[in-house]
């Protein structure tokens, strides 16, 4: 009890010295505050001075533009009627050579009542009737214009209004001008009046091509007069704004040169708080972890740079140097250009910042830079700018360049990872829509077709040749294959060959080739390994957990045919109606099967892309919009057939022949000489393509090279049959 009594008093004290304190530090501050200066209201005292002479030098600057800008739409207007003027006489001489050129043609059909028919004029006094008219009322219009202000049409087809002229001088001769224009428009329109009745009087011609002989001088040089008037004003005009301008700038430079007097004082004083100023800067700019520097509109990088810019950017000492000159070599030409477009952004102060930050190009760049050990590293290097205000003016913008390499390398990877994931398991759905027979039949096929590849890589034989037969038989496996990899929708494998196509289409192209040339196919051959090992993976794991298709999703050869067909001719904008008969009637062993499907395969790709034309095209021939294509296997004695046809545009033997002239395979004069029956045998030849283009289905010129090869494996022939605007039929026999 004592205990807590004691706590209590002892508690009580300290509340009562801590009172007794508050009220004396609020004394105090009470006192501190009644002696402290307004510094809000000594600093404005001080710089009054100043800002009077800054507030009078915008004023007066702005009185100058103000009134620079009127007088500027002044001398505007005095230059559109000067034009107008200018105008006004060449109407006057349209209006009096197309009258005059009437009244001499009219003469010769003029009839008995002195007067003629329009159906007896031929087509060239229509015109300059018509031209009269339009003269005629676009000068009455604009002489309205300048004697009472009107709206009116302008050079550049706008319109403006015309005030009226004030300038006494030209007054008068605007009005000797509308005397004798009324009269003269009086003649004109009486003529105009005979020609919309369809019967012209030959006096009314007549009497207005007199009197433009007579007057259109007089009427010239009024105009003329005019004109000077208008240029005399127009120069006093532009004396009076050269006048204020001169002025202007004398009275501005002697307000300029007392705000830098009365600034420098301020500034001398200044110094050595801005002295202390940089010293703590510097110990700032030593001690952070990024590099910073500023640079200013013209995009020149300030004197002051953080000492960690040194070891992270690979350009030294760019103080005074543009931005722009140091990033060239550093980070692509494009990425300059869009970084000084950003920059000039930055320094608008009616762009919001925070709005055009996603804008910023230099927000990640990769960077090659040597490393201490001398050799070349690649790194990341992130931009940020910042706008630098001195009050509500962008002074400057900070640059903050920061190393992310390693959250790049982590966001590659993890990205990577992510794509391999999905590509894993789009490739697993459409594995699980195939049918398997069909399935086991591509993954004979790429087993075989590495195989083979790598057999003709590793061949041995070195000469200009054989190394040009090596691109050709590799060209041959890969088109055959993705050509089968496409028409079941596997873009791993058709992306993979189409890499190996182009490289090869490449090597075609060159001159000279080495062994050397081949190791980018070898390295794309280790990518097709990887994913048919993966594929071969996938239908593992099918396999061991039982994984069985659903009977819905069988699918036999012909279907495998009409969708591949569907598909091509989707990519192609075509419309096909295919039709498959005897390929699910028959029995073959797989090895036979599989190079009947390659055939057919290309036949079929040829068929759509090749034969059958696009829809609208078909139908200005009087063709379906649907193409029809139609491919059989028949089963004879002791001998297969295969007959591919469509009812497209036939085979163009003409393109085929110049085709073999532009490869250089044969001279003009050879070409010539050629037969129907040795152009269908080009058609097999490798590299030979009439397609304007390539693209996944066409103008590699290896399909029918592919068709060949392996009708020679089967031990066929094939015979051709073609009419140009009707059908093409390939016909492939081959023993049993």
């Amino acid at each position: 009890m004592k205990k807590s009594r004691n706590q209590e008093i002892k508690k009580s004290r300290n509340q009562e010295i801590k009172k007794s304190r508050n009220q004396e530090i609020k004394k105090n501050r009470t006192k501190i505050k009644k002696n402290k200066p307004n510094l809000r209201l000594d600093s404005f005292k001080k710089y009054r001075a100043i800002i009077t002479s800054v507030i009078l030098f915008l004023i007066f600057n702005i009185s100058i533009l103000a009134l620079n800008y009127y007088q500027s739409l002044r001398i505007d207007e005095s230059t559109t009627k000067i034009n107008l003027s200018a105008q006004q006489s060449g109407l006057l001489e349209d209006i009096a050579k197309n009258i005059i050129d009437i009244d001499l043609i009219t003469e010769r059909y003029v009839n008995e009542n002195n007067s003629l028919q329009l159906e007896d004029i031929n087509e060239k006094i229509f015109k300059q009737i018509d031209s009269l008219i339009r003269s005629s009322d676009l000068f009455g219009q604009t002489l309205e214009a300048f004697q009472r202000g009107k709206d009116i049409n302008i050079s550049d087809g706008s319109t403006v209004y015309i005030e009226p002229i004030q300038i006494e001088s030209a007054i008068k001769s605007l009005q000797r001008i509308q005397d004798v224009w009324s009269p003269y428009n009086g003649l004109l329109n009486n003529f105009f009046n005979d020609y919309n009745a369809g019967n012209i009087q030959l006096d009314n011609i007549q009497f207005a091509a007199d009197y433009a002989r007579i007057y259109t001088t007089r009427l010239l040089n009024e105009n003329d007069d005019i004109t000077n008037a208008l240029q005399d004003n127009s120069n006093a005009q532009t004396n009076l704004v050269r006048l204020i301008q001169i002025v202007g700038i004398i009275i501005a430079i002697s307000i300029f040169f007392f705000i830098v007097f009365r600034a420098l004082r301020q500034l001398l004083r200044s110094d050595a708080e801005l002295a202390k100023s940089r010293r703590e800067t510097t110990e700032i700019m030593n001690s952070i972890q990024e590099g910073l520097f500023l640079i200013d509109r013209d995009y020149i990088i300030g004197e002051q740079q953080s000492k960690q810019l040194g070891h992270i950017f690979p350009v030294k000492d760019i103080s005074g140097k543009k931005l722009d000159e140091v990033l060239e070599g550093v980070v692509p030409e494009k990425n300059i250009e869009n970084t000084k477009r950003f920059i000039n952004q930055l320094f608008n102060r009616k762009v919001h910042g925070d709005l055009i930050n996603d804008l910023n190009p230099l927000r990640r760049v990769m960077i090659q830079r040597k490393n201490e050990n001398g050799s070349t590293e690649t790194i990341y290097l992130s931009f940020q700018f910042v706008r630098s205000y001195e009050g509500k003016k962008i002074h400057n913008v900070l640059v903050s360049i920061t190393d992310v390499t390693l959250a790049v390398e982590l966001e590659q990877r993890l990205e990577k990872e992510k794509e391999q994931s999905e590509m894993q398991f789009k490739m697993l759905v459409k594995l699980l829509r195939i049918e398997p027979t069909i399935l086991d039949g591509l993954m004979r096929n790429a087993s075989k077709m590495a195989e083979r590849i790598n057999d003709i890589l590793r061949d041995k034989k070195w000469s200009q040749s054989a190394l040009k037969q090596k691109v050709n038989d590799i060209f041959r496996e890969v088109h055959s294959f993705k050509g089968e990899a496409s028409a079941l929708e596997l873009e791993g494998f058709v992306d993979i060959a189409e890499s190996i196509e182009n490289q090869l289409k490449a090597l075609r192209e060159r001159n000279q080739l080495s062994g050397n040339d081949f190791l980018g196919i070898a390295l794309s051959l280790e990518q097709f390994y990887n994913l048919n090992q993966d594929i071969e993976n996938m239908r593992s794991r099918l396999v061991n957990l039982n994984m069985q298709l659903d009977s819905n999703r069988s699918e036999n050869i012909s279907e495998y045919f009409k969708n591949f067909a569907d598909k091509i001719a989707q990519r192609n904008q075509k419309e096909v109606q295919l039709q498959v008969l005897g390929f699910d009637d028959v029995s073959l062993d797989n090895e036979t099967l599989d190079k009947i499907k390659e055939v057919t395969i290309q036949l079929l790709r040829n068929a759509i892309v090749h034969g059958c034309e696009l829809p609208e095209v078909r139908q200005r021939l009087g063709k379906p919009a649907y193409g029809r294509v139609r491919i059989r296997l028949i089963k004879k004695n002791d001998f297969y057939e295969i007959i591919v046809e469509d009812d497209g545009g036939g085979i163009l033997i003409e393109e085929i022949r110049k085709k073999l002239v532009k490869e250089g395979l044969y001279t003009q004069e050879q070409a010539n000489n050629l037969q129907q029956r040795d152009l269908y045998q080009a058609i097999f030849t490798s590299g030979l393509s009439t397609a304007k283009e390539s693209n996944e289905d066409a103008g590699r010129g290896v399909g029918m090279d592919v068709v060949k090869d392996r009708i020679q494996q089967l031990h066929g022939k094939i015979n051709i049959r073609s009419e140009v605007g009707k059908y093409s039929q390939f016909i492939i026999r081959f023993p049993a």
